[in-house]
This record gives structure tokens, sequence and C-alpha cells, in this order.
């Protein structure tokens, strides 16, 4: 009787705190903060453009910053004023929004802090704004939208058909994240 409720205790101890899912999920989204970061640094600033929304604003700070300064970084520093700006908003959303939605908000702005900070800025396309531009956007905009599209295109690969790509949503039931983003 003694080692039965041992057994029940030490059930939940010995289950995984994430799912291979889940795992997976946290990997994609790494990995749309890598592309994200390799667009802006690679393509995107090397051509004196400013992407929109928060990041732009650290952009915009960045670039204010180092020209009063006078200072040249070996990193770029827009990554970490981008999330300075981020954690007070994540900080509000945690009170009003579903936990697991602002830890995956929270581990994008993460990697993309880190890869930006890390990924230097270089023209490799050396003066070609058109394409630089084109591949620019290809990579931020499959940054942006690789994340929060996992899960649907998971869901259509389980019912057997083959995302190829997504435009809309057919039914209410495809909107992802609808619930998440309601208020408690």
């Amino acid at each position: 009787m003694e080692r039965e409720g041992r057994e029940k205790m030490q059930e939940p101890l010995q289950k995984t705190a994430f799912s291979k899912q889940a795992l997976l999920h946290c990997a994609g989204i790494v990995g749309a903060g890598l592309l994200y970061s390799l667009g802006i640094n690679l393509f995107v600033v090397p051509t004196g453009l400013y992407t929109g929304g928060i990041m732009g604003f650290a952009q915009l700070l960045r670039t204010l910053f180092l020209h009063l300064t006078g200072l040249e970084l070996k990193i770029d520093i827009a990554g970490i004023i981008n999330y300075a700006i981020n954690l007070p908003i994540l900080c509000i959303a945690w009170k009003q929004l579903d936990h697991r939605v602002v830890f995956k908000t929270l581990l994008s702005v993460t990697s993309t802090t880190v890869f930006m900070s890390l990924i230097p800025r270089t023209d490799i396309l050396h003066g070609d704004q058109l394409a630089e531009c084109l591949i620019g956007g290809i990579l931020c905009g499959g940054g942006i939208g690789a994340a929060p599209l996992y899960g649907l295109a998971r869901r259509l690969l389980a019912a057997g058909q083959t995302p190829v790509a997504v435009l809309g949503f057919n039914t209410s039931a495809d909107v992802f994240y609808e619930n998440e983003f309601k208020a408690k």
C-alpha cells in the first residue's frame, strides 16, 4: 500500500516537462528568429532601410545612439533595444493573456535579440538594392510568418492535407491563437 502511494507521487516527476511537439514548436520559433535576423542584418540594414513596428523603432534608436556617441560597435544593439522595449509589454501581457503565448513570444524576442547581436551587419550583395530588398523581405516575412503558422500546418497534415501556402482562413477553426488572445 505504501509503495503504491510513493509510485503515484513519483509519476508526475517521470513525465517530460515538454512534449516532442512543444519542443519542435520552440525550435521552429528559434529558427524563425534566425531567419528574421538574417534578413535584417544581411539584407535590409545594409541598404539603409528600417523595418516597421517595435524593431523599426529600436533600429531608429540604435542609429540615433550611434550617431550621437560616435561609437562603432561590432554587434547590432537594435536587438537589445528591441528586447528592452518588449520586456515591459510582455510583463503586462503575462497578466492578460495565456502564459503559453507570452512564453513563446518571449522565446521569439530572445532568439531574435541573440541572433541580431551575433550576425554582423554586412552588405553581402555589394549594393544590389533590389535583390537585397527582395531577399531581405522573403527572409523577414518567412521568419515572422513561420512561427504562428506551425500549429495550423500541423493540423492540416494530421487531417491528411498538404499545406503549400496559407493565404487566409477557410473557417473560424483555422484561426490560430484565437482563444489565447482573448482577455482573461
